[in-house]
């Protein structure tokens, strides 16, 4: 069988395939002229989401900046813990070649940083 992890990774690329296809690329565009700016941005996006689907419970995201060129921190936090982290990781490399046509380094660090479910180092190229 297939993990679940795998699962969710393969989900969060279709996921972006089915938003992007379904007419909602000048939304999509419209969050960041790069993968962090539209990071920064997906908090108030789901924020709105949360308003017309009062009983949902999103993810907070936060960016923090590497010393390291191309490179940025991603915080994820979840009220569901760890179960959907994985969908993060299908999501973001689908989202930056679509939307900036960059390739996605993602790699998972040990400890995630204060207050996070899981944090990435994300590097873009």
């Amino acid at each position: 069988g297939v993990e679940v992890d795998d699962a969710l990774r393969v989900f969060g690329g279709f996921f972006v395939e089915y938003v992007y296809r379904g007419g909602h690329l000048r939304m999509l565009e419209s969050m960041g002229d790069t993968l962090d700016a539209f990071m920064r941005n997906m908090n108030h996006l789901h924020y709105n989401l949360e308003r017309a689907f009062r009983s949902s419970n999103f993810p907070f995201f936060k960016i923090d900046e590497s010393d390291v060129a191309d490179t940025f921190f991603l915080s994820y936090s979840s009220l569901r813990g760890e179960l959907l982290a994985p969908l993060v990781e299908g999501v973001l490399p689908v989202l930056a070649e679509k939307l900036h046509s960059q390739a996605v380094k993602l790699t998972r660090e040990a400890q995630p940083k204060a207050g996070a479910t899981a944090t990435w180092m994300v590097t873009t190229s």
